[in-house]
């Protein structure tokens, strides 16, 4: 994949076209993925953006 990682903040700030998706979790997951995201002190967005990247990065 050519295309670079970028916060969706940095997105936003240069105008990108950004499409809304769904994503289903439980509750619990949901507590899980937020107290990961809280600790590390990043976006939820950021971090399934990210680790999308990482995988698309290793084909």
């Amino acid at each position: 994949m050519e295309a670079q990682y970028k916060t969706i903040e940095s997105l936003v700030s240069s105008d990108e076209k950004l499409v809304e998706v769904e994503l289903m979790v439980t509750p619990q997951e949901l507590k899980t993925f937020g107290a990961y995201c809280k600790e590390n002190d990043i976006k939820f967005n950021d971090w399934i953006r990210k680790l999308a990247y990482d995988d698309l990065s290793k084909k």
